[in-house]
């Protein structure tokens, strides 16, 4: 899998800002899901495992110069709005995560331990999960009432 910056290709560009709207409109005629949002994973699981994965962790040319001109003072190229904000959470939200994860804890840990007779590598897994899973939802939980505290 790449990582870092895309290698561009000035073909391949041009060819997909110039495919033609009616070739779009015809396969849109003729498969009523075409273009949807999500059909991807639907059509392709693997294919759009992978370019989820793959758009996350490149970048292409035309994002790093998206990113100069706004930080050149451009206020019609702002990167602020493609930059994902951080979300605040309320106690509530942490404390019902918090329980969810440490009810699914409990349940692997307890398969795990089932499927120690049976399976040792998976049952361990499951264990190992099982706790990582516990000690995410006592954390959330701290969190949630140190936020009660705060209000």
């Amino acid at each position: 899998m790449k990582y870092g910056v895309r290698k561009p290709n000035i073909k391949k560009s041009i060819k997909a800002r110039t495919t033609g709207k009616v070739k779009r409109q015809v396969k849109k005629a003729v498969n009523p899901l075409y273009g949807k949002k999500g059909m991807g994973i639907v059509n392709d699981p693997k294919k759009a495992a992978y370019n989820a994965v793959y758009n996350r962790t490149t970048v292409g040319v035309s994002d790093i110069a998206k990113g100069l001109t706004a930080a050149n003072g451009n206020p019609t190229a702002s990167s602020s709005t493609n930059a994902p904000q951080k979300k605040e959470y309320s106690a509530n939200t942490y404390s019902v995560c918090g329980i969810l994860m440490i009810v699914l804890g409990a349940v692997l840990a307890l398969l795990g331990l089932i499927l120690l007779l049976a399976v040792p590598v998976a049952g361990i897994i499951a264990v190992v999960v099982g706790v990582a899973c516990v000690v995410i939802g006592r954390k959330y939980r701290k969190v949630a009432k140190e936020r009660r505290a705060n209000e």
